[in-house]
């Protein structure tokens, strides 16, 4: 008798250790989940008062325009300060950051907003937002400049930052993209990107350098 009330005291208190602690996790998951929407989340865009935008037209096509056509539209690509310009679709050859940046500039140029967020890494929607609907943009004069380097936990792999210096024009901006600069002038912004393997590069940080 005596075995089986050990028994029982015992199965009741393992029961009353496993719901306490199944509430404790419950709460510790909601502390998580409440902290996190109380994060201010950085809005990778912001629309200046005092800049002219051109008019914003969803259906019109960029490269009906000729003078757009006549830019150059291909990235000068440098590290440390020193490099050229990619010619003739060759990125490859400057490895995965180039290609990376060639297909960044492809989505934006041709306005695919909705691919635009596969961009980027989960770590960076945890403290970011981004523009959710922009048009074709007709960017030119793209410069990228690699200026270090650095080990980071990313979306829970450890991996390489590529830290890079990112400028370029816009011609006839709408504002859509970019709402912190006018037509025909550059305000770099200041980019972390990551490879985790083989065609899987992403943005983990971009940020403006100024608003001068």
């Amino acid at each position: 008798m005596d075995k089986n009330n050990r028994k029982n005291k015992m199965r009741k208190a393992l029961l009353i250790v496993g719901i306490v602690t199944a509430v404790l996790l419950a709460l510790l998951l909601c502390v998580q989940l409440i902290s996190q929407a109380l994060i201010e989340k950085v809005d990778t865009y912001v629309r200046l008062d005092g800049i002219r935008f051109a008019q914003a037209d969803y259906e019109y096509n960029i490269f009906d325009d000729v003078l757009y056509n006549a830019k150059e539209h291909d990235i000068y690509y440098s590290e440390y300060g020193s490099g050229e310009l990619i010619e003739n679709g060759a990125y490859e050859q400057y490895g995965d950051q180039a290609v990376f940046f060639r297909k960044y500039f492809d989505c934006v140029i041709n306005g695919r907003y909705d691919e635009y967020p596969k961009l980027f890494t989960d770590d960076f929607f945890k403290t970011h937002t981004i523009p959710e609907r922009f048009t074709m943009q007709k960017i030119y004069d793209i410069r990228v400049d690699l200026n270090d380097k650095k080990s980071a936990e990313v979306d829970g792999k450890q991996t390489t930052l590529y830290c890079y210096m990112v400028s370029y024009k816009i011609m006839n901006n709408n504002g859509t993209f970019r709402g912190d600069v006018g037509s025909d002038t550059a305000k770099p912004l200041y980019f972390e990107i990551c490879t985790f393997d083989s065609n899987d590069t992403r943005i983990h940080t971009l940020s403006f350098v100024n608003h001068a």
